[in-house]
């Protein structure tokens, strides 16, 4: 934005619903002449409002300023940041160096003079940079979240109460941020375990604590940035729940280093109760508890269409392994056949007496698929003749409660209330075997990529994984979230992912028993989970409407 001749003005940030404008002057002893673009003064005034920025963030920034997604920055902006740094070094605006393996960013003396901030700041220091990169990620991700919110840094912060003539804050947070929908966020670092009785003291004073616009804080939200603290930061967080009333809706509690989503699909206004992937990785199925169906593009959120489902809510919902149709049963016991490209809805018949609880395409036949249901019965359904291929019933005093077809295409297996987990040949519906080693019914399902193991859970929370040719049990976990309804095993065959009665996903080593990465940035509980077909990202959808998509590699909490 432009002012008078020779001067810019830029907006740094909002606060009560006026802007508050940053003025550069063009001022040829101290910067030679450039054509400043808007890119470069966002640049500017980034650093005038943070301590420092790497240069990781930078093309993420830059993609937020385009109005773009800020987790997939193109290389143009990639090559657009480097290009802006060059030119404010040139000016002698910016100082940049590397902290092994990040480059970052600041203003120079001269840079601060340029926007008119008389405070003197010291160059940042190595310890200064984790909780400085870690209030960048959060940053971006809120500004994903809430592209109308208002960050104010510590920085700012700063400036603001010293303008004021106000002594600095004790425990000063890292930031404010208003998500404009009601919610005034104070943004606390934590990044070392400081003792239980000082976390616990610390986050009752940032509740009862006034922000700088004299308003109570909505939330708290703390940050952490290892395991060990994360699981302290939580036992806090639950002894302030139980101590202070309304601190459970005050408090969130977000995980760093940051997970990057590709994606966090908001096109939704109910809470998610399935989702599948295309079989090309490229989109997204997803139902919801207003009674809609919708497809949409995995990297841009663009939604290919909607429809409107009958008066019951989906059941169970899956991708056809040629990525032609989708197959969706309902609380009714009805099957649907809709094609995947242009939504139209190819068939609807009703295939059991109860409500549907398993559904599952055959990974090699493309016109058969299997469901199991609440009244015990089974079957491998023809959809070329609408007519099953093989059935089994098990009386109503077995409810059937989870089902998964092997990904070589020979075997089903299906969990049941009776505490067993039968499989059966996938062509005849001979039975081959039956697992008895939960003392409970079974809540999930999963089959390893080779066909060779089965992971299966009851509601007395344990996990087994076990051999399907011989039943013999090779590994057992305890859930930590509760009972797991849903488990997912990557392609890659590494990583067992499962949800439970929270709002985290949890990622586990089957071979080694190791948790290997934890997933807790949805607000309500998770109620559905699925790999991407190359295994490479997950996508959760919550009771908070939303579905979100990001890579899991592996060590990393």
């Amino acid at each position: 934005m432009c002012g008078p001749e020779g001067t810019h003005k830029f907006p740094l940030f909002l606060r009560e619903g006026a802007y508050k404008y940053m003025v550069i002057e063009e001022k040829p002893e101290v910067t030679p002449q450039i054509e400043w673009t808007s890119r470069d003064l966002y640049v500017l005034s980034l650093l005038g409002q943070q301590r420092a920025l790497s240069l990781d963030h930078l093309p993420c920034f830059l993609a937020l300023f385009e109005g773009s997604s800020s987790t997939m920055p193109s290389e143009t902006l990639k090559r657009s940041g480097q290009q802006i740094i060059e030119r404010l070094q040139q000016a002698g605006l910016v100082t940049r160096q590397a902290f092994d393996p990040t480059h970052w960013i600041w203003l120079t003396k001269g840079g601060l003079r340029y926007l008119g901030i008389s405070s003197t700041r010291k160059a940042p220091t190595r310890a200064a940079l984790p909780p400085l990169q870690a209030a960048n990620a959060l940053r971006l991700s809120l500004s994903e979240q809430y592209p109308q919110g208002i960050w104010v840094s510590r920085e700012q912060l700063r400036q603001e109460r010293s303008s004021q003539k106000l002594s600095p804050l004790p425990n000063m947070p890292a930031a404010e941020f208003e998500t404009r929908e009601g919610a005034y966020l104070a943004i606390q670092v934590l990044l070392h375990w400081t003792g239980q009785e000082h976390l616990v003291k610390s986050i009752r004073e940032q509740l009862e604590r006034q922000g700088s616009t004299g308003k109570p804080y909505y939330t708290a939200l703390w940050y952490y940035a290892t395991p060990n603290a994360a699981s302290h930061l939580r036992s806090a967080f639950e002894q302030v729940v139980r101590e202070c009333n309304g601190a459970d809706t005050r408090l969130r509690v977000f995980s760093y280093p940051l997970v990057p989503k590709v994606i966090v699909y908001q096109g939704h206004c109910a809470p998610i109760r399935h989702l599948t992937w295309s079989p090309d990785g490229k989109w997204i199925a997803s139902t919801d508890e207003d009674l809609t169906l919708q497809v949409w593009s995995v990297e841009t959120g663009t939604v290919l269409f909607t429809r409107t489902l009958c008066d019951t809510p989906a059941s169970a919902l899956a991708w056809s392994p040629d990525g032609t149709r989708l197959a969706l049963t309902d609380e009714e016991s009805q099957l649907s056949i809709w094609d995947a490209v242009i939504g139209e809805q190819l068939s609807l018949t009703t295939v059991h007496q109860d409500i549907v609880t398993g559904l599952a395409w055959a990974p090699r036949q493309r016109d058969q698929l299997a469901t199991c249901s609440a009244d015990g019965s089974i079957q491998v359904l023809d959809l070329t003749r609408n007519e099953p291929v093989w059935k089994g019933e098990y009386g109503y005093e077995h409810r059937a409660s989870a089902l998964a077809w092997s990904p070589d295409g020979t075997r089903i297996a299906v969990g049941s209330d009776d505490t067993q987990v039968r499989l059966f040949d996938a062509a005849t519906g001979q039975q081959l075997l039956i697992y008895k080693k939960h003392p409970h019914f079974i809540s999930a399902l999963a089959w390893s990529a080779d066909s060779t193991l089965l992971a299966s859970a009851s509601d007395d929370l344990d996990v087994h994984i076990w051999e399907a040719s011989s039943g013999k049990k090779v590994r057992g976990f305890w859930s930590s979230i509760g009972m797991v309804y849903r488990m997912d095993w990557s392609s890659d065959g590494k990583r067992l992912a499962w949800i439970g009665n929270e709002e985290r996903v949890e990622v586990w080593d089957p071979h080694t028993g190791k948790r290997l990465f934890v997933y807790d940035d949805h607000a309500q509980i998770v109620n559905t989970i699925a790999w991407s077909p190359d295994g490479a990202m997950l996508a959760s959808g919550s009771g908070d409407t939303t579905i979100h998509v990001y890579p899991v590699t592996g060590g990393s909490q």
